[in-house]
């Protein structure tokens, strides 16, 4: 698998908030002076998915973090005292079939949510336009984003392109990443700059085992196996050629399907085999708890 960086977006309809992690008694704003923006007023309905809301602690790191609810009462309330926030915090396990129900019932007017989601929920009529309010707000400005995300993100606009109906809130940078503490243990080459998915299926299994210095189990291969947005088997599409569909979803009925290509089924032997070296919690996305951690077991993590 190439060492690609794979672009995660997610999406908000009218305003984004962000949430800081840090010391119980760091100032979240960085040291800048919160200011009143604004006197609107109004009641905005907000359902996050997986957001922390309250101050607690890193299950991995054991630091203090801090949630979204003192973030927003130091910075959003401070620059619009007039607004009240409801704001409801939904897992990702089960956000889809929430969110949905919400605006099946009207019961959320601002969503953070999986760009996957997003546009299912357009296509069905449940998300409105945002341009007349992008075009009245004059102090919004796209080109704080890359033009391609903004622009070209099936997440955030209509299929045609014409609409836009999320604003993108977060970009995240996803790759192959490995130990190389692990691979000197077990006196296995690094992986080379871009490696393929053999490459790194071989290099994995290798160091699945116990380990010769340590004595400790250790695991090869390492990926979220309940991704919601499935990018590892995405990824690995794009390295054997597998083209899986071809059409537009303006067009959604014509798209023709290529699954049981040949460059698929190397897809899906690939996966077979790697299935069988992570920790058997991966397929809940479990197991890697101590993954960048001193007493790592594992020595490859894929899109991590």
């Amino acid at each position: 698998m190439k060492k690609t960086v794979l672009l995660i977006l997610s999406f908000v309809l009218v305003f984004t908030m962000a949430a800081c992690t840090g010391s119980s008694g760091k100032d979240v704003t960085g040291g800048v002076q919160i200011e009143k923006v604004s006197d609107m007023q109004g009641t905005v309905r907000v359902a996050l998915a997986g957001w922390q809301l309250e101050n607690g602690i890193d299950a991995l790191t054991g630091n203090p973090t801090i949630g979204l609810n003192e973030y927003l009462d130091k910075t959003f309330k401070k620059m619009y005292p007039n607004i009240k926030l409801e704001v409801y915090q939904i897992p990702w396990e089960n956000v889809k079939a929430k969110q949905t129900a919400m605006l099946l019932s009207g019961d959320a007017d601002v969503l953070y949510t999986g760009g996957a989601f997003a546009s299912q929920w357009y296509q069905e009529g449940l998300l409105r336009d945002l341009d007349d309010l992008i075009e009245k707000d004059t102090s919004f400005d796209p080109s704080i984003y890359l033009e391609g995300i903004m622009n070209n993100s099936y997440s955030t606009k209509s299929p045609d392109g014409s609409k836009q109906f999320g604003i993108p809130v977060a970009l995240g940078r996803r790759m192959t990443i490995y130990d190389k503490k692990l691979f000197e243990d077990w006196g296995v080459d690094t992986l080379t700059a871009q490696p393929g998915p053999e490459e790194i299926l071989d290099k994995a299994k290798k160091m699945t085992g116990k380990n010769p210095k340590t004595g400790e189990d250790n695991f090869g291969l390492y990926w979220s196996g309940n991704s919601l947005n499935g990018s590892t088997f995405v990824a690995l599409t794009l390295a054997f050629g597998a083209k899986g569909a071809e059409g537009s979803l303006k067009d959604i009925k014509n798209i023709k399907w290529q699954l049981n290509t040949p460059e698929m089924v190397k897809v899906l032997e690939w996966l077979k085999e790697a299935a069988k070296l992570p920790p058997a919690g991966f397929v809940n996305a479990q197991g890697a708890e101590n993954f960048g951690l001193e007493k790592n077991n594992i020595a490859i993590a894929l899109d991590s």
